[in-house]
């Protein structure tokens, strides 16, 4: 394995590095599936130079209203899919296009004052959450952003995307989920027996690799979503402490919830939460 040695300008670094991008320009010519799988993404690509700038709203939902109104989740899953294969077609081909509207995209996101719906904000909880799922789903997007489109970006618009990915990504998920000193005192926040738990620290912590050697905290944050994420996987069960009505969120005093994984590596929550924590396991 070949050991490298990243500056703190280089990138691409966060999944890959150069030399892994020219691999991937010779394979997809004479490798039969790397060929299919730049033939998926490709497919792809206009479709996203299509898609709308995301815009804010005041009447996001978690899920989708019966006016259809699109929550800031599913918006957020919109613009990875258009990113990620516009961000590999500009690291592959240098189609600046491609790199263009994959930069706009993150940039209309970087114009949301909040990177979570304002439902969490005291609507539905009377302790307001800053980092949820949406967050993280964003994180990731913004993460994977800048480290793609780093070399085609403005200074201006790199400065402002770190700035954003820290401020409403990174900062909120630490501090209400991964950082014992500051994480929020809901029952949903003080022990890792949900998803949320890994589904919000992982992406954040993947982020802090992307601003790894940029920004001063980037290596304390990364060491907190390491420490919250050790700590779900080897969680081994607890009962609801008694709290006040207002911090149980859904959860009933004395209930136990169990170990998140059992002698056989069954998650408790089933096959279908366990995709999402895996998945976000990986890239964190």
């Amino acid at each position: 394995m070949t050991t490298r040695s990243w500056t703190p300008r280089q990138h691409p670094r966060l999944f890959f590095g150069p030399e892994d991008i020219a691999d991937l320009r010779a394979k997809r010519k004479a490798d039969q599936i790397a060929s299919s799988a730049w033939q998926r993404v490709t497919r792809n690509i206009d479709e996203s130079m299509a898609l709308a700038m995301p815009q804010w709203s005041d009447r996001w939902e978690w899920d989708t209203g019966a006016d259809n109104q699109k929550n800031l989740g599913s918006t957020a899953g919109d613009c990875y899919r258009a990113v990620a294969c516009l961000g590999m077609s500009w690291l592959l081909d240098g189609e600046k296009p491609h790199a263009r509207k994959a930069t706009d995209l993150l940039m209309a996101l970087c114009d949301f004052d909040f990177w979570t719906s304002t439902r969490f904000f005291g609507t539905d909880y009377r302790l307001p959450w800053r980092g949820t799922l949406e967050t993280a789903g964003i994180c990731h997007l913004a993460a994977c952003g800048y480290d793609w489109l780093y070399d085609f970006m403005t200074e201006a618009e790199r400065h402002r995307l770190r700035t954003c990915l820290l401020y409403k990504g990174i900062l909120p998920l630490v501090q209400d989920w991964a950082d014992p000193l500051t994480r929020l005192p809901l029952s949903t926040h003080i022990l890792p027996w949900g998803n949320w738990w890994q589904n919000c620290i992982a992406p954040a912590g993947e982020a802090t690799m992307a601003l790894y050697q940029e920004h001063p905290l980037a290596e304390r944050f990364a060491r907190l979503c390491r420490e919250g994420s050790d700590w779900f996987f080897r969680f081994e069960g607890a009962s609801v402490p008694d709290m006040p009505e207002e911090l149980l969120t859904g959860d009933v005093p004395g209930v136990w919830y169990p170990a998140n994984f059992d002698s056989e590596g069954g998650y408790w929550e089933g096959l279908n939460y366990l995709d999402g924590v895996l998945w976000n396991s990986f890239l964190g």
